[in-house]
């Protein structure tokens, strides 16, 4: 059985956060594939067709800034930064750096939910009606 669920991927070294996100993520409808570093988001973007991702900043093995870079090489899916980096200029330029939206950590969960909405709304076009319905109308 093929399932149209939409994937996220979740880059988050803090297991006990990427569980709160996880569920958050699942209980909207996403597949979520979980990478703790940026060895494993590489490989995990390169395998599959990501509608989402959710990206820590302070990883482990590699700066987030440098990881948004690099999966903005590989994919067109909107990218959430949600980072506890006290460095305003971080969320300042991961925008710049191409991501859609920066939350700052601790998060508010349903704040956090309507962001994602919000970015998946932006990301999806929106199909015009037919000409024929609008003439019917």
């Amino acid at each position: 059985m093929k399932e149209n669920r939409q994937t996220a991927l979740l880059v988050e070294d803090d297991a006990d956060t990427a569980a709160v996100e996880t569920e958050l993520l699942e209980s909207d409808g996403f597949r979520v594939l979980y990478a703790p570093n940026a060895v494993e988001a590489v490989k995990l973007a390169g395998e599959n067709r990501l509608d989402l991702v959710v990206l820590d900043v302070v990883l482990p093995d590699s700066d987030g800034l440098v990881l948004l870079i690099e999966l903005r090489r590989r994919c067109q899916a909107p990218v959430i930064v949600c980072s506890a980096t006290n460095r305003h200029r971080d969320a300042v330029l991961a925008l710049r750096l191409g991501a859609d939206d920066f939350v700052a950590k601790p998060f508010d969960i349903a704040e956090f939910e309507e962001r994602v909405r919000a970015v998946m709304r932006r990301a999806t076009p929106v199909t015009a009606p037919s000409p024929r319905a609008v003439r019917a109308a």
